[in-house]
């Protein structure tokens, strides 16, 4: 499975667009804007962890921001949470279906932090060294 960070960043974005089509969002390194409701995507550093011979395990976190318009209130704030829990559970990437998992919100300085991980088992490819021709080997003992 080639499945690159692009991808899975990718996936984020495109389960956003399909649940949230009013709702702009942007990355990291986009523009900030002055105010209006929008979703703010950011993504830790991706991990991976060596596992059992050519696998590996790699975890993608995020961490999607909710900028609620203004005078919104919490109940706004909730349904959005809650449709945030219904559409970062399974992401598309690469024709593949990826689940969330350690999903978790939280307020910080007045700001709603959805929280959610991905993790994908890859195979990482060896080398292959060519194969020894047909040798005859004689033995005797002395």
């Amino acid at each position: 499975m080639d499945i690159t960070i692009n991808d899975v960043y990718g996936g984020v974005m495109g389960a956003l667009d399909e649940r949230f089509p009013s709702v702009p969002h942007q990355g990291e390194d986009a523009e900030p804007q002055a105010d209006g409701e929008r979703f703010l995507i950011t993504l830790s550093p991706v991990e991976q962890a060596r596992a059992i011979g050519p696998r590996r395990l790699r975890s993608y976190r995020f961490d999607i921001q909710y900028i609620a318009p203004a005078g919104s209130g919490y109940e706004a704030i909730f349904d959005v949470i809650e449709l945030l829990f219904e559409c970062m559970e399974q992401i598309e990437v690469g024709g593949h279906s990826i689940r969330g998992s350690d999903m978790r919100y939280e307020f910080t300085e007045g700001k709603m932090h959805f929280y959610v991980t991905y993790q994908l088992h890859m195979r990482v490819e060896s080398a292959s060294l060519p194969s020894m021709q047909r040798m005859d080997q004689e033995v005797s003992v002395i």
